[in-house]
């Protein structure tokens, strides 16, 4: 499934998995994109919203509205299926 994604969209995916298995709150966009920014994952927000697009298309990201209502983005997968995502798309 994630082998479809472009390789910077599966370096987002990958962000956004370790947050979920280290028991993090979910990220902001913003959150997301200074964090991308950080590791040169992404140069534009632009370009990452691209990239939540595709993840959404494929069912594996979604949005929530936090108390305060900003919106997070969560993975849609149990962590024991973003681990074995994980290992499908290895370090790449």
């Amino acid at each position: 499934m994630l082998k479809s994604l472009t390789k910077r969209a599966r370096d987002a995916f990958r962000l956004l998995a370790n947050t979920q298995l280290q028991n993090k709150p979910p990220m902001s966009l913003k959150e997301l994109f200074s964090q991308m920014l950080n590791e040169y994952f992404a140069s534009s927000e632009q370009e990452l919203e691209k990239y939540i697009k595709e993840m959404r298309d494929h069912k594996i990201v979604r949005t929530i509205k936090r108390g305060d209502g900003t919106e997070v983005l969560a993975l849609a997968l149990q962590d024991a299926a973003v681990r074995q995502l994980l290992d499908d798309i290895g370090t790449e």
